[in-house]
């Protein structure tokens, strides 16, 4: 199970890091432009309780979305969750109790 404290410090750093830089950072392998696209999307709509709840649950925020990303719903947080551990956001030894 992930810390509190290190989801509020994915979602203020997505929340606080410019796109442009954060999409260079993020986007390449399982992640696509597509599921960049959908994660900023939930890191807009809704505040940091939401972002939590969401990420603990693995579930979506009530946003509006595309049928594409209706289409990656599911598999948004395990390859985001992987991502994060890839780039040192995430502690590895969290992501097996995951």
């Amino acid at each position: 199970m992930y810390q509190d404290s290190d989801i509020m410090s994915v979602f203020n750093f997505l929340k606080d890091t410019p796109e442009g830089p954060l999409r260079k950072m993020m986007v390449g392998g399982e992640m696509t432009d597509g599921h960049f696209r959908l994660l900023m999307k939930m890191v807009k709509s809704g505040g940091d309780s939401q972002f939590m709840e969401c990420f603990q649950s693995e579930g979506m925020p009530k946003i509006r979305m595309t049928p594409q990303e209706l289409a990656m719903k599911e598999t948004i947080w395990p390859i985001a969750k992987r991502k994060w551990v890839e780039l040192g956001l995430l502690s590895s030894q969290d992501s097996k109790a995951a």
